[in-house]
């Protein structure tokens, strides 16, 4: 299998995927080694300053059966997730997800594995980061509003300061990009951030 690659100046590169080197050509002839080991991992490297990227899809889906009275469920791409979902399951708890829980699962996975790459990026020594992620919807309105979200996280990190950690917190708050994509939320707060 082959994939495509664009760099800026119109060239086009070619390689395999198969967990083999192999040697492409830009158009001035200029060869460079790239390397492969999935088509869903993200490959990010750079020759004489021209950075090649493979962009990562990935799909949720949802069906919905019946009218605003009935269910539906809700799956993700890698089959993981498999969830049933309505309007009873958001907003009067009954049994079900719904997509401000499934919101807040992302935010806490994205930001979570963000904090960690930071951390040890930094030289500190991970055991354990846990995140909350709660997404407040407001229903008060004409119609529903995420409104607010605010995360709580805490580390089990080795040769870090407390103040450190709160920084890299917040860094990680600004930048995961979950949290980047959630930024037309109005508010967005962490509560706290405690190494334990």
């Amino acid at each position: 299998m082959k994939v495509k690659l664009w760099v800026e100046d119109g060239a086009t590169v070619f390689f395999k995927d198969r967990g083999r080197f192999q040697s492409s050509y830009l158009n001035e002839g200029v060869p460079i080694l790239l390397f492969s080991r999935t088509l869903t991992e993200q490959l990010l490297f750079t020759f004489y300053n021209l950075t090649f990227c493979i962009m990562i899809n990935q799909r949720g889906n949802a069906v919905w059966d019946g009218d605003i009275k009935g269910s539906g469920n809700i799956t993700t791409q890698s089959g993981t997730v498999s969830a049933p979902y309505s309007v009873g399951a958001r907003f009067e708890g009954q049994k079900g997800t719904n997509p401000e829980e499934l919101i807040g699962a992302a935010h806490a996975g994205c930001y979570t594995m963000f904090l960690t790459g930071q951390l040890t990026k930094a030289g500190a020594q991970v055991k354990q980061i846990r995140t909350e992620s709660k997404v407040t919807l407001d229903t008060s309105g004409d119609v529903p509003k995420v409104v607010k979200i605010v995360l709580t996280t805490e580390g089990e990190v080795e040769g870090i300061s407390q103040q450190e950690f709160q920084k890299q917190a917040e860094n990680a708050k600004e930048h995961c990009p979950i949290s980047q994509l959630l930024s037309a939320v109005p508010e967005m707060e962490l509560a706290s951030a405690t190494l334990k």
